[in-house]
């Protein structure tokens, strides 16, 4: 409804009054008869509202802060529709239905949702609440995000999708974020989940979101998918971790307006605390501190009478903040420099990423995209799957297995082997078939020492640095091959390990018709291998800049 920026022209605006607001309110009120006077308030600060016709005929009413919260499609003032403006801060004012980031992306460019693309658990507890009406309002959300990203009205009856064994389309989508709609508005996110190009899940303290157990069941060990670097930070919290929380959540606090009052655990937590984390720390983990939980924070805080709790609906708000308290008066970031306490590292290696790229074959039949150059993580790769299986009908009363088509059939298996139509194959064998026709591309980001962030983005398996002790006319040396990939430069490497191990080393190039690349070797003086420990330990070097284990390759030729 608001795909095109004419959608949004303005026609004629006014702000109503006193008469028209109440009259207003009443309507709205009596639609949404679970909504009470904060509520009210909450979307609708100061009482202040702006009508806005626009040139597709819908009436908007927005609020003191310029943001759409209430749409009319028909201008007949018979659908008031909340906008994301107005669920992001109440997400439960209308019924929703869940799906996966793989939808959300076509639903952000205009798609509606099929019958096909919500989850099997929202399909159970729509069914449980009672079904659907046709025409009904629902809005969308992704599993693991509190926070509807799209509203719009059923196409069908619960009774008539059952019918259609649940394929079709669901919800015709009429506002989604991102929209030109949401572009007359202030363009808040409503969380860290929101994307331009998709929804995700969002980590949460289990208080805060109550959708985190659902996330984490999603969770993918797939293959090529690196997890050092998260094992690396459940061992090493910041030691300043609960002066980093509760400097953020001072700070938050000083950030709200008195027209976003009362603001629920949720939208304080994602949307005022989130944005101060300081770059150094990977996340504002609150099970790692000593709260817990983001209630006991605010209690602490709530006890020093720097803010005031309240229950608003049966959950628990930011009802009051005493902004004249010394505390926020004399509140500023929390500078932690170069502390090496941190757990992102101020320069090197942040993250590598192993992803892959679809054939034009698979793009618009298994990974439901246009783009042809567009790459996957092996997660997405798993849920592109999965929701083939479930739109084609191809799931098997054996989880460990499932029913093949004539198209998997003919693209994942050869003449002789391919199995006919209908019938079971281990879901394994078809997910390796999957990645085994797709190609493999990998990327690194990596930090400099202004903390800007660069991506290299390569096709092929990222091969790993190797490092080899070996003897060269009667000397020992230890040579250095593969940085290329991880960015380095041959001669700034060689440089900085000069100095570092205070040793000569020389850069050559390597020879052989194989080095399509033209990489070069670092060769440096002496056994920096099996002779060496601590800080001139050749391989912790490269660790220290981020490169795990598993891409350090050490070809030992001199241990006896």
């Amino acid at each position: 409804m608001f795909k095109k920026a004419h959608d949004v022209g303005v026609s004629k605006t006014h702000s109503l009054g006193g008469k028209d607001v109440k009259k207003f309110k009443n309507d709205f009120l009596k639609k949404y008869q679970q909504l009470q006077d904060e509520e009210w308030s909450l979307l609708f600060p100061q009482k202040s509202v702006t009508l806005t016709k626009l040139n597709n005929k819908c009436y908007v009413y927005s609020n003191v802060d310029g943001d759409p919260i209430v749409f009319d499609p028909s201008g007949h003032g018979d659908s008031l529709i909340p906008t994301v403006y107005a669920l992001s801060k109440i997400p439960a004012m209308i019924p929703f239905l869940e799906t996966n980031p793989l939808v959300s992306k076509n639903i952000l460019k205009g798609a509606d949702l099929f019958l096909q693309g919500i989850s099997e658990a929202s399909i159970q507890s729509v069914q449980a609440r009672g079904g659907f009406l046709k025409d009904q309002i629902w809005s969308i959300k992704i599993e693991g995000n509190p926070i509807p990203f799209a509203v719009g009205k059923m196409a069908l009856s619960f009774a008539q999708a059952v019918e259609n064994q649940m394929a079709g389309k669901g919800l015709l989508a009429l506002h989604y974020f991102g929209d030109h709609l949401w572009h007359t508005g202030s363009r808040a996110r409503p969380n860290q989940g929101f994307h331009d190009s998709d929804i995700r899940p969002i980590e949460m303290d289990e208080d805060v979101d109550s959708a985190e157990q659902a996330f984490e069941a999603m969770q993918v060990t797939c293959p090529g998918e690196h997890v050092e670097e998260k094992e690396e930070d459940e061992h090493h919290v910041h030691p300043k971790l609960d002066e980093i929380i509760r400097s953020c959540a001072l700070g938050g606090l000083k950030d709200v307006k008195r027209s976003e009052l009362p603001m629920t655990l949720t939208s304080f937590y994602t949307s005022k605390m989130i944005p101060l984390k300081p770059e150094q720390i990977v996340s504002l983990d609150l099970k790692n501190s000593k709260y817990k939980k983001i209630k006991r924070l605010l209690e602490e805080l709530e006890a020093e009478d720097i803010v005031a709790l309240k229950t608003v609906r049966k959950e628990l708000c930011v009802f009051d903040i005493h902004k004249d308290h010394s505390t926020l008066a004399e509140w500023k970031a929390i500078d932690l420099g170069n502390d090496s306490g941190s757990t992102e590292r101020k320069a090197g290696i942040s993250s590598i990423q192993t992803l892959y790229k679809s054939p034009p074959s698979f793009s618009a039949t298994i990974f439901n995209v246009d783009d042809r150059s567009q790459l996957f993580s092996p997660k997405e790769v798993d849920q592109a799957l999965l929701c083939y299986i479930e739109s084609h009908g191809l799931a098997h009363r054996d989880n460990s297995e499932m029913l093949v088509d004539e198209f998997l059939a003919s693209y994942l298996f050869g003449k002789k082997e391919a199995p006919s139509p209908g019938q079971a194959v281990p879901y394994d064998d078809i997910r390796q078939r999957l990645y085994s026709k797709l190609q493999e591309w990998h990327s690194i980001e990596r930090v400099d020492s202004d903390g800007n962030r660069n991506t290299i983005l390569r096709r092929g398996k990222l091969q790993p640095i190797q490092l080899m002790p070996l003897k060269r006319k009667g000397r020992e040396i230890t040579s250095i091959t593969g940085m290329e990939s991880f960015g380095y430069n041959p001669k700034y490497l060689s440089d900085f390990l000069q100095k570092r191990m205070k040793t000569a080393c020389f850069v050559t190039d390597i020879p052989g018709k194989n080095n399509v690349n033209n990489e070069q070797e670092v060769v440096m003086s002496g056994d920096w291998i099996n002779k060496r420990q601590g800080k001139f330990f050749l391989p912790g070097v490269f660790k220290e800049d981020g490169i795990p284990s598993s891409y350090i390759k050490i070809i030992n030729k001199l241990k006896k």
